[in-house]
């Protein structure tokens, strides 16, 4: 039998996420791994993989868009609160779902991106598990999680509040599996078997963190070549994504006289009409930025 890794990106949009570790998959592959993705978005992970024999699923994750919300975000804790994780019958819903994945699959390592809640499931079942991304996804095990807008007035009474309560759901379902409680949500990942900082130390989100073992970048799977517009200029790159902002980026660049390449995921045609020039041009799909 194969040995298993199951890879679990159940947070975040866009291709960052995904495309900087297919070629990981693709090794592994070759290697004799057997490879399953339970991905967030499984639409923009299946054009990715290319068909190299990786296994492909659905991610368990949140989809009621109602309940209590932070806003502005402070902090991870934060985020994990949006995401489910406030709510205890949301997440133990979720988490029992991750844990019926893991059991099914039977994984000898989970890999996870920006997955907290299939960490929670892999603690439970005592499964080896590593955490892997650039830094932001991967918080440092400090109490409170640091507030991401420290400019602002001083919030550490709420990132304490929230965070906590986070923390409580976590040990109400732990305690219902029969599994150790942890004493801060931090511990969740702190307590992986490892942690694949795939960045440098300065581009750290979290200065503060102690001990970290950076990897540096992984390598990006090839995209198509880039075409730039014929215009002079200094090039610029842009990955952006389909939001009310993306109207002012695009005017920013042909105001300031710059060769463009731009890809947008899922781009109406109507904004490649409009914005298309001599100075901007549109990839039609993911870009080889190593060309």
């Amino acid at each position: 039998m194969p040995r298993t890794v199951l890879f679990a990106w159940e947070l975040g949009g866009g291709l960052g996420h995904l495309a900087p570790v297919v070629p990981l998959f693709a090794r592994l592959r070759e290697r004799g791994y057997r490879v399953v993705l339970a991905a967030r978005d499984v639409s923009r992970a299946r054009p990715l993989l290319g068909g190299c024999g990786i296994e492909l699923v659905q991610a368990p994750i949140k989809t009621n868009k109602a309940g209590e919300r932070v806003d502005p975000l402070r902090s991870f804790g934060h985020i994990l609160f949006n995401c489910g994780l406030a709510d205890f019958e949301e997440f133990a819903a979720l988490a029992e779902a991750w844990r019926n994945l893991l059991a099914l699959v039977r994984p000898d390592l989970v890999l996870c991106d920006h997955a907290p809640v299939a960490l929670v499931a892999a603690r439970a079942l005592s499964t080896t598990c590593a955490t892997i991304g650039t830094g932001f996804c991967c918080p440092p095990d400090v109490y409170p999680m640091p507030d991401y807008r420290p400019w602002l007035p001083n919030a550490e009474e709420a990132i304490r509040r929230d965070e906590d309560r986070v923390t409580r759901n976590v040990n109400r379902l732990l305690e219902e599996w029969n599994c150790d409680p942890i004493d801060r949500l931090g511990q969740l990942y702190s307590g992986v078997d490892e942690c694949f900082l795939t960045t440098f130390p300065e581009l750290d989100h979290y200065p503060q963190r102690e001990n970290g073992r950076y990897w540096g970048p992984l390598g990006l799977p090839m995209g198509e070549t880039p075409v730039w517009p014929e215009a002079e200029g200094k090039k610029v790159f842009a990955y952006l994504k389909l939001t009310k902002d993306l109207p002012g980026i695009l005017r920013a660049l042909q105001d300031h006289q710059l060769c463009s390449l731009v890809y947008v995921e899922r781009l109406p045609f109507r904004f490649k009409v409009h914005y298309q020039s001599d100075r901007l041009r549109f990839a039609s799909g993911p870009v080889d930025l190593e060309a």
